[in-house]
C-alpha cells in the first residue's frame, strides 16, 4: 500500500483506491464484526476463556508455522454408545464455527495416554476440562 505519486508532483502523496478506500473500508468493517461477536464469545465462554480464545486466535496467526497446520477436533469417551452422535455433534460445532477441521470421535478408556497418542504429532493442543 505505497501512495501513488507523479513525477514531478510537489502535492502530498495520495492513496489510490485500493489503498485509500477499499483497505480501510474493509478493516472498518472487520472491525465491527469481531467487536459485534466478542461479546456473543465473553457470554459463552466466560472473560477468562475469551480472553484466552483471543490470545489463542492472535498466537495461530501471527504465527506462519501454525497457518497451513490441520486443526482436530477430538473427543474421548470410555464406552462405544454414541459414537456416531459425538462424531455428528463436532461435525456440527465445525460447521457452526465455520472452520476448516476434521471431527473424529475416540473410545479409550484410559483417557490421558489417549489423549498422549492421538495428539503426538500436533503443534498445539488445547483441553477442555469440565462441563
Amino acid at each position: 500500500m505505497t501512495p501513488t505519486r507523479n513525477k514531478g508532483d510537489t502535492t502530498a502523496a495520495r492513496f489510490g483506491t485500493f489503498g485509500g478506500v477499499f483497505t480501510p473500508c474493509t478493516l472498518t468493517i472487520l472491525g465491527v464484526i469481531m467487536f459485534l461477536r466478542l461479546g456473543q464469545v465473553v457470554g459463552r465462554a466466560g472473560i477468562l476463556q475469551a480472553l484466552a480464545i483471543i490470545l489463542l486466535a492472535h498466537l495461530l496467526t501471527t504465527n506462519p508455522q501454525w497457518r497451513k497446520r490441520d486443526i482436530r477436533l477430538l473427543r474421548i469417551a470410555s464406552t462405544d454408545a454414541g459414537r456416531e452422535e459425538m462424531t455428528r455433534h463436532l461435525a456440527a460445532l465445525i460447521e457452526s464455527s465455520r472452520i476448516r477441521a476434521v471431527p473424529r470421535a475416540i473410545v479409550a478408556d484410559d483417557v490421558p495416554a489417549a489423549i498422549q497418542e492421538t495428539s503426538r504429532d500436533a503443534a498445539v493442543v488445547i483441553l477442555e476440562c469440565g462441563g
